[in-house]
């Protein structure tokens, strides 16, 4: 299958279904409502397996942190601008509907811009030079096979790696779940703030998130390239992302009304987030 037009179906159905949430709200109640939310979710979870996809046919091995982080950074940087914008969205005439109406406009113009430039590896780009396809298909030489290999079922199953890796992604997926979701409420009731300034408050530390994305990744690189394993790069990473993540969340519950160092340590929390890129989503 070619993973860009993967990519860019699931897309335009999201951006489709996100213009449609709004009626559904109105006229379907919440069954529909969340039938469309669902149906959003499955569409979006193809997006990290073709990121992976794709950065197996495009970047050399040397280069694969960055270039997943970049790819992955995008994240931080949409809730950045994102949660200021939704804020003004929601307060404008076209109250909380133009949210998901400006939601849908920049997936569709995102859509777009991917039919345009996007492709599935270099060899069926059109504008690459000869010397950049050239280095990424020699650097991917050895990792690429064309032969089909039956999938070991059993030994996955019975694997303990894979299943601490599931257990990282649950644990992950809950505890950014969780800042996404109740960061908002938790300025708003908590710290007080009406939503215009909750927004630009909320999206701070996902603005510190992606600063510190790039550097994260290109460490971890670094650290590759002189010998450091990258088994140990990937548990190190890990560790810092989830158990900073998790102190930073507990901590928070002690410090009550302060609202500096309540911003500080959301801000530490989803900053710490940032080495998952480089950790065991790369895996």
């Amino acid at each position: 299958f070619s993973p860009k037009l993967l990519l860019l179906i699931t897309n335009l159905i999201s951006a489709l279904l996100a213009v449609l949430t709004p009626l559904a709200a109105y006229y379907g109640g919440w069954q529909l409502l969340c039938a469309i939310r669902v149906g959003q979710g499955l569409c979006q979870g193809f997006i990290l397996p073709l990121i992976y996809i794709l950065a197996s046919k495009w970047a050399p091995l040397t280069e694969r942190n960055r270039f997943v982080g970049l790819a992955m950074n995008g994240a931080p940087l949409g809730i950045t601008l994102a949660m200021p914008l939704c804020g003004l969205l929601a307060q404008s005439s076209g109250g909380w509907p133009s949210v998901f109406y400006v939601s849908a406009s920049l997936g569709l113009a995102w859509s777009l811009l991917w039919a345009w430039i996007g492709a599935d590896s270099p060899a069926v780009h059109t504008t690459i030079t000869h010397e950049e396809k050239e280095f990424i298909e020699n650097s991917l030489a050895n990792t690429i096979s064309n032969k089909i290999y039956k999938t070991p079922w059993k030994q996955i199953i019975t694997s303990i790696p894979f299943w601490a890796l599931i257990a990282t992604h649950l644990g992950n997926g809950w505890s950014f779940s969780i800042l996404i979701t109740q960061t908002p409420s938790f300025i708003n009731s908590v710290l007080n703030f009406d939503i215009g300034a909750n927004g630009f408050i909320s999206a701070l530390p996902y603005l510190s998130m992606w600063i510190f994305g790039f550097p994260a990744c290109w460490l971890a690189d670094y650290l590759q390239k002189n010998n450091v394993s990258n088994n140990l790069v990937r548990k190190l990473w890990t560790t810092i992302s989830l158990c900073g993540r998790g102190l930073a969340l507990i901590l928070l519950g002690y410090i009550g009304y302060n609202t500096i160092a309540a911003i500080i340590t959301l801000t530490v929390a989803v900053t710490a987030s940032a080495f998952m890129f480089s950790g065991f989503h790369i895996n």
